[in-house]
């Protein structure tokens, strides 16, 4: 598959996201503490969101769009979930 254009900004864009979703995440736990198991999913989605960056940005010229799909529609995915099935 080939790399469209919006791919590498898109790369740069999540890679600065899931650093600051990881900084403040990781204090949010530690200073007022959540469940593990929303820890845990928050840095599951992290790991996918890096793992499609890194490989968006060293594949060159093919694409890593997929990996971006799978960290993105995970990330949503849970949020859309927070918002309607509070716990």
């Amino acid at each position: 598959m080939t790399r469209h254009r919006s791919e590498t900004p898109l790369a740069w864009l999540t890679l600065v996201g899931t650093s600051t979703h990881f900084t403040l995440e990781t204090w949010y736990h530690l200073v007022w503490g959540q469940p593990l198991q929303a820890l845990i999913v928050d840095y599951i989605c992290v790991a996918l969101m890096v793992l499609g960056s890194v490989v968006s940005l060293r594949s060159r010229p093919r694409s890593a769009a997929g990996l971006f799909a799978a960290g993105w529609a995970f990330a949503l995915g849970f949020r859309m979930a927070e918002r309607l099935w509070p716990p």
